[in-house]
């Protein structure tokens, strides 16, 4: 009997732990969705001939953020 509770209690933190990672996951993917909109949201404030250097303003603060995300954490 408690050979069975203490794989059920197992299977329940590995359950825990997938679902924490894929939550995460998916809150990434919500913020890159974001930072698209927001790309467009300023593209719109601007001239047309300046809309290069808004997605290259905005794929540099994505890439920057990346990065110091996965050093500092």
């Amino acid at each position: 009997m408690s050979n069975t509770l203490e794989s059920v209690q197992l299977g329940i933190d590995t359950l825990k732990g997938e679902t924490d990672t894929i939550w995460i996951m998916f809150s990434a993917f919500l913020v890159m969705l974001m930072q698209a909109g927001f790309a467009m949201l300023e593209m719109g404030a601007v001239r047309s001939k300046n809309a290069q250097n808004i997605l290259a303003k905005n794929l540099l603060d994505v890439t920057m953020a990346t990065v110091i995300w996965f050093t500092i954490g």
